[in-house]
């Protein structure tokens, strides 16, 4: 999994809730992830917005693997969708 992200990759987490739904932090799948949200409709302190922000692989790495849970893929479940475009 190593392999999948640059030494300089970032990663913020933004968790938004539906408009006018008004959801309390016990009522989320993942309660505790709504303080890590950099959310910047919500967050307006630039430092806090900066450090919400994973920035290189070992801290991105780190965060995914300790605030969720393991997940394996079905590689035959996945679609890709290609629009092409004639350019005239």
């Amino acid at each position: 999994m190593h392999t999948l992200y640059h030494d300089q990759c970032m990663f913020s987490l933004s968790i938004a809730p539906t408009e006018g739904s008004v959801v309390s932090t016990k009522s989320y799948k993942y309660g505790a992830l709504i303080y890590d949200s950099r959310n910047l409709k919500k967050i307006f302190d630039d430092n806090k917005r900066m450090n919400l922000l994973k920035r290189d692989k070992k801290s991105v790495m780190d965060y995914l693997r300790v605030k969720f849970p393991l997940t394996k893929h079905d590689a035959n479940s996945f679609h890709v969708d290609v629009i092409s475009t004639a350019v005239c």
